[in-house]
């Protein structure tokens, strides 16, 4: 971290949104998705108590475990989500910690 470079990357990769229709079916380095992490970490939380954790699955195995539990496209309640080769190849899972703060039950 700490390259200005890595940060116009975020800032491009934000600015784009869900305008990406071009997927790209190829792993993302552990690395990059663990200083995706230590970024958002950084961000306020309710009551500051950072009651969030995370889990990364960016493994093939991991990925397919997390993909059924994904909602996609609330308003296409017939569409089971994206096809083979065009899912995502890893995720960032935010969990809540309910021993650190109960306003999530």
């Amino acid at each position: 971290m700490g390259d200005l470079g890595f940060a116009e990357d975020l800032d491009q990769l934000a600015t784009v949104g869900d305008g990406i229709s071009d997927h790209q079916d190829r792993p993302i380095e552990r690395q990059t998705l663990v200083e995706l992490i230590a970024l958002t970490r950084l961000c306020p939380s309710s009551s500051n108590r950072q009651p969030i954790k995370y889990l990364l699955a960016a493994t093939p195995d991991d990925c397919g475990r997390v993909f059924p539990y994904v909602g996609w496209a609330g308003s296409l309640a017939d569409w089971p989500g994206p096809a083979e080769g065009e899912r995502p190849v890893a995720y960032m899972v935010m969990l809540a910690d309910t021993t650190v703060s109960t306003m999530y039950h």
